[in-house]
């Protein structure tokens, strides 16, 4: 993508963290689509992909892929359902005209909000703008952007 990066899936307890690269899942969705395997497909619970910089049509081959999508699978069965979440960091993605349509195509029901900051005193600022953004790009108040991504980093992140 264009400053999209890879993700992470959270856990807790025993479960692990799994980096997903979202360019290496989409090169490889072809193959695990047409395969003739009935081996599963194993993913974790949740994967979070950072400072998303893809297009809706990777989107919509992710949810194929991972999220139990079987209009749109063929042959491969997945273990589990994964439940995707996608960021969008202000310093990466709020430059591009495409993330408002983005974020209204994903649904509030899988944002989480981020900043992609180094500089720790930047961070707050950033989230802010992205409670702003998202708000707007929605049509929604902010206080429904800060609860739902709220709840959803809850999920998330398994607390």
């Amino acid at each position: 993508g264009d400053g999209g990066g890879g993700g992470s899936g959270g856990g807790s307890g025993g479960e692990t963290k799994a980096n997903v690269d979202e360019d290496e899942l989409i090169r490889n969705y072809e193959h695990l689509t047409t395969t003739s395997s009935k081996e599963p497909l194993l993913l974790p619970p949740r994967i979070y992909f950072h400072a998303f910089g893809g297009k809706m049509e990777m989107v919509k081959q992710l949810d194929a892929l991972c999220c139990g999508n079987r209009a749109t699978r063929t042959t491969v069965e997945s273990a589990t359902t994964t439940t995707l979440f996608y960021g969008f960091a202000p310093c990466v993605n709020f430059r591009s005209p495409k993330t408002a349509d983005l974020i209204r195509s994903i649904g509030i029901d899988r944002l989480v909000l981020e900043s992609d900051r180094e500089d720790h005193r930047e961070v707050m600022g950033d989230l802010y703008a992205n409670v702003d953004f998202v708000a707007e790009a929605l049509g929604v108040e902010k206080e429904i952007v800060l609860e739902t991504t709220y709840a959803n980093a809850a999920r998330l992140y398994g607390f």
